[in-house]
């Protein structure tokens, strides 16, 4: 699926980001981990997720958001590199 980001809300971001928050909650990731908001801890997520909350039920969802804000980071990032 393209998603064409320039036509992402900063509502669309805010709600992935609260629903990614909501599943972490609902699989056991500790608190501590949950802050979607910080690129440091998205990437902790990424690489971390899968090894030990990977046989839970919301681990697909998780990751699709996840992989998500990923990638709306990425755009940003692209983004302020061209500036």
């Amino acid at each position: 699926m393209h998603i064409d980001w320039s036509q992402v809300t900063f509502q669309e971001v805010m709600n992935t980001e609260k629903r990614l928050r909501s599943v972490l909650c609902e699989m056991g990731v500790p608190e501590s981990r949950r802050d979607t908001r910080n690129l440091r801890m998205l990437k902790w997520l990424n690489r971390n997720l899968t090894a030990s909350w990977g046989d839970h039920e919301l681990h697909d969802e998780a990751r699709e958001l996840l992989t998500w804000l990923l990638r709306w980071e990425a755009r940003l990032d692209l983004r302020e590199m061209r500036e």
